[in-house]
């Protein structure tokens, strides 16, 4: 071998050995873009994970705000509802006493033993008239122009004289 070819072969080895360390360093980089890449993928999952549990989290929460307001809703129209009532009631419920002390009075000297029917509402005889199922309907001794359908919520009017309504509030 000549000379020159010998360096012609030492010259294409070192241009070899330099073209390896060319791959190896590109093989490296490579292999470090790779790592950031699949470690910047997994925060990535960690985080959308985490925001599809807080989005579930906000669901539950809205429902459980939208079940306590239709609750509070419920309970304010219960209020209101009881309230109603409470003034409607006649002045011997709600606890007039000069009012029951004048209707024991009454009562002992007719006699009444019947239970009342408590709540109910008869035209002629107001409210929770004497007798179990004592009502407009069932009353059995009605006043003139004594109306059957009255209720309650809907007394079509008091008669004359009905001492046993509420007449501070509206009751119908």
């Amino acid at each position: 071998m000549t000379k020159r070819s010998r360096d012609e072969a030492d010259a294409a080895a070192d241009l070899g050995d330099e073209v390896r360390d060319y791959i190896a360093r590109l093989t490296s980089e490579k292999s470090e873009e790779g790592q950031k890449l699949y470690k910047a993928e997994q925060r990535h999952q960690i985080m959308a994970d985490r925001a599809a549990a807080t989005k579930s989290q906000m669901r539950t929460k809205d429902n459980q705000v939208s079940a306590l307001t239709t609750q509070v809703a419920t309970l304010t129209r219960s209020i209101e509802t009881l309230m109603k009532t409470i003034t409607c009631m006649p002045a011997m419920q709600a606890g007039g006493e000069k009012d029951n002390k004048r209707r024991e009075g009454r009562r002992e000297k007719k006699g009444y033993t019947s239970s009342r029917n408590i709540r109910g509402y008869c035209w002629s005889h107001g409210w929770d008239p004497v007798g179990d199922k004592h009502n407009s309907r069932y009353c059995t001794r009605m006043r003139d122009g004594h109306k059957v359908e009255a209720t309650g919520d809907n007394k079509m009017g008091d008669p004359p004289g009905n001492l046993n309504t509420a007449t501070t509030t509206n009751c119908n």
